[in-house]
């Protein structure tokens, strides 16, 4: 086999050590946590750049050696293909893998990392949650399989808050109750497990005034939920 094949494998190996060796050195490093992060967001570009410059100064290596050229251009065209796949198919089999296991259902609270919300839909290759905060979050599946993912015990810390409103008069009782109720459940910070309770107690020529029982997670969001439903419904 002609020396350069040799150099220009060697190269690749070396190549391939010297990313893995720099992934995990970087947990070792003694910075703030959102520059590392950055820093690991950086390298599978600068990971990719190598690697495109690798094959164009080997397509020259292969093209003194016409025997291993042919050769050398398919496994090159393989290996990359499998390189470019496996980014842009990870996290979609990963999705796969967490969505068969039926563990997580949609509007159910999660815990990931230094990352919790309510689930809000399962995405082909993201989970999308919504914070207490009415933040957006987008996790990749592989993150999801590689990290520990908690189900908070919703059901031991249930509080429960009461209030009344006052709405006004525009479509029957049982649908503005259907309404309230959609609403109610769609704020991150209600338990799904249990219901909200909804009761018509006035019923007046311009406006009903009902009574809410809400289930909250913590007492902390009471006036969050009620300054919600008052500046949404009440007249």
């Amino acid at each position: 086999m002609n020396f350069k094949v040799y150099i220009y494998i060697l190269i690749g190996i070396s190549l391939f050590a010297l990313f893995k060796g720099i992934r995990i050195l970087l947990s070792f490093l003694p910075i703030n946590k959102k520059k590392l992060q950055r820093l690991k967001n950086y390298l599978p570009a600068i990971h990719l750049l190598f690697w495109i410059i690798y094959i164009v100064f080997g397509i020259e290596f292969l093209l003194d050696t016409n025997y291993f050229y042919p050769l050398g251009i398919f496994f090159m065209a393989i290996i990359m293909a499998i390189w470019f796949s496996w980014f842009a198919v990870k996290d979609f089999i990963a999705g796969l893998i967490f969505k068969m296991e039926g563990d997580f259902f949609l509007n159910e609270i999660i815990k990931l990392e230094k990352y919790e919300g309510k689930i809000l839909d399962f995405g082909y290759r993201n989970l999308k949650i919504e914070t207490e905060t009415n933040e957006i979050i987008y996790i990749p599946y592989s993150i999801c399989l590689n990290k520990i993912v908690i189900k908070p015990n919703l059901l031991k810390n249930i509080a429960t808050h009461n209030l009344t409103i006052k709405v006004k008069n525009e479509i029957s009782v049982s649908d503005k109750i259907k309404e309230i109720k959609l609403s109610i459940l769609t704020l991150p910070w209600v338990s799904i497990k249990k219901s909200p309770k909804i009761k018509m107690l006035k019923k007046l020529e311009n406006f009903t005034i009902f009574e809410l029982i809400i289930f909250v997670h913590e007492k902390k969001y009471f006036y969050k939920i009620e300054s919600f439903l008052k500046k949404k419904f009440e007249v």
